[in-house]
């Protein structure tokens, strides 16, 4: 699909296309070709002013593909899909914040999950992401905070690029369905490494679609202020 874009000052006019599979992606999500269309529209008509949501939109449709690439591929390997979700969250992240300060990865994902992902989303993860009981040690409640869930999935990322490991991370079935995963990992910059336990009864589709609307959210932020 081609945009045409004129540059008033210029005088020139500069066509793009919008790659079919960025359509099917995201028509794919929306279950709304129309409304697919016009969000990549959006975004590369603001090339002249601003290249980032460009950039953006590509990358989320490209990133979040290739770990539905690789599932299909190796169904259940779930490590796999994570670590092109935290990277597609780190990839915008550097695109919006460029000429601005490096912060560490681990914050990245951290304001992420507090910023992007939906008050109702937060709820729901909050209930299907709870501390197993035989690893409460002295904390009084099986509940954990948005921070540490953002922490369990940067570390499957982190598990896959420096030790191979992407496929002892599972989800559930169904909601009610827990399933035990354990991950060597702080859960605050002042603990140590030592191994947590978490029971998870969320879907795979349930947490790309969070992942996916967290990052659209990031997306209307940026354009919003351009």
């Amino acid at each position: 699909m081609e945009i045409i874009r004129r540059n008033r000052d210029e005088g020139t006019v500069e066509v793009s296309v919008i790659n079919k599979e960025y359509i099917d992606f995201f028509n794919d999500f929306f279950g709304d070709e129309e409304k697919a269309i016009n969000l990549l529209k959006d975004c590369y008509e603001m090339t002249y002013q601003d290249v980032r949501p460009r950039r953006i939109i590509n990358n989320i449709s490209r990133l979040i593909s290739l770990g539905d690439e690789l599932i299909s591929i190796k169904p259940g390997r779930y490590g796999l899909a994570i670590f092109y979700w935290i990277v597609c969250i780190e990839a915008v992240s550097h695109i919006a914040n460029q000429g601005e300060k490096e912060r560490f990865k681990i914050k990245i994902i951290r304001d992420f999950f507090e910023e992007y992902i939906t008050e109702t989303d937060k709820d729901f993860l909050l209930e299907h992401i709870e501390r197993a009981a035989s690893d409460m040690r002295e904390e009084v409640s099986p509940k954990i905070n948005i921070s540490i869930i953002a922490t369990i999935f940067y570390n499957i990322r982190h598990d896959f690029v420096h030790e191979g490991i992407y496929s002892n991370f599972h989800f559930s079935s169904n909601n009610e369905e827990r399933f035990l995963n354990s991950l060597v990992m702080k859960e605050y910059g002042k603990d140590v490494e030592e191994e947590r336990t978490y029971y998870i009864s969320v879907t795979y589709e349930q947490m790309r679609k969070i992942i996916i609307n967290g990052l659209l959210n990031f997306l209307e932020k940026q354009m919003n202020n351009r």
